[in-house]
């Protein structure tokens, strides 16, 4: 192949990846090349960025759809993807927060559970000490 064949050849390439018409005569062989392998690499790099992207909403929406039909007394909201499970660095701050949230409400829960049995407990206890103080009544009475 001659020289202008593969500046012709190249040029054409350089066009359809968008290289600038100026930028392309001021490089060198090797420059035109590397360029057009760079920017091929980038095109697959978006594509791939792109699947990942689709893939990531699918599993999401799957995942929330799943919950939806899932009888309410199996549901396990760990089931469920969130954005730091498929970019655990990019969202590290945003699930920390969310634990950080998710740990209050089951501490309040717990507070709220504690609360509840010490309520049952009070009321059993009264109860009981309601009738054994009864029970003793009608010993001492019996006595007599």
């Amino acid at each position: 192949m001659s020289c202008t064949a593969v500046i012709q050849s190249l040029y054409k390439e350089a066009l359809e990846h968008g290289i600038n018409i100026s930028d392309f005569w001021e490089m060198t062989i090797p420059e035109v090349t590397d360029t057009i392998n760079a920017l091929e690499n980038q095109k697959t790099h978006d594509f791939k960025e792109q699947i990942s992207v689709a893939f990531a909403e699918a599993e999401a929406t799957s995942s929330r759809i799943a919950f939806i039909f899932t009888d309410p007394k199996k549901r396990n909201k760990k089931n469920i993807v969130m954005p730091w499970d498929l970019y655990p660095e990019l969202f590290e701050e945003e699930k920390t927060e969310e634990q950080q949230i998710n740990d209050e409400m089951a501490l309040q829960k717990h507070k709220a559970d504690m609360a509840a049995f010490a309520a049952r407990w009070n009321k059993r206890n009264q109860k009981q000490q309601q009738n054994d103080s009864e029970a003793s009544e009608q010993d001492k009475q019996e006595a007599e």
